[in-house]
């Protein structure tokens, strides 16, 4: 006996460019620094390429793949330390995400939605400033240095940070909530 089913699937794939800000505090479990030094957060931004399809009627998965800036200040002003360091990554943040829609006045809706999903990073590296009151002393007001994150990299660059055994590729949680406008009829 044969049984045959038949089903038609109708679907739509929306890619685009995506770019926005961000807001960060990048820890790496360093979590003495924080009695030591004020720990603040850095603005940083991201581009790449976005893609979303409908799961359900109100449900969509929503997938990126991004470059982005994150970062951290480390500050004592007991010692005259001051240090920001930006790090590069290559990102895919996934969100399957909810819509809810809220109507205004006669015609016009809008959307909201919220939504939760898995981030992958590969960190590539950075480049970082410190100030320190021993610098002053050398009259070297700000120096500047690049994150390497090559394993056993014997560079000598006194303006390089090796960071050995980087744990490159980390995993993250993302939580997702947002406003979308649709255009006005005329």
């Amino acid at each position: 006996m044969t049984l045959l089913a038949h089903s038609v699937a109708h679907g739509q794939i929306l890619v685009g460019p995506v770019a926005g800000g961000n807001y960060s505090f990048t820890s790496f479990g360093d979590k003495d620094l924080r009695s030591l030094y004020k720990v603040r957060g850095v603005y940083g931004y991201h581009v790449g390429g976005h893609l979303a399809f409908q799961v359900r009627k109100r449900f969509f998965l929503h997938a990126s793949l991004v470059y982005s800036t994150k970062g951290r200040d480390l500050t004592d002003d007991e010692h005259g330390v001051k240090s920001r360091s930006q790090y590069n990554f290559i990102e895919m943040p996934v969100a399957y995400t909810v819509d809810f829609k809220i109507k205004t006045g006669t015609s016009r809706e809008f959307k909201y939605f919220l939504g939760i999903g898995p981030n992958i990073s590969y960190w590539l590296g950075g480049k970082g400033r410190l100030k320190d009151a021993n610098l002053l002393e050398d009259n070297i007001s700000e120096l500047h240095y690049k994150i390497s994150l090559k394993e056993n990299s014997g560079s000598q660059n006194e303006h390089t940070m090796n960071v050995s055994a980087p744990n490159r590729t980390q995993f993250g949680l993302n939580f997702v909530a947002g406003l979308a406008f649709e255009p006005a009829d005329r």
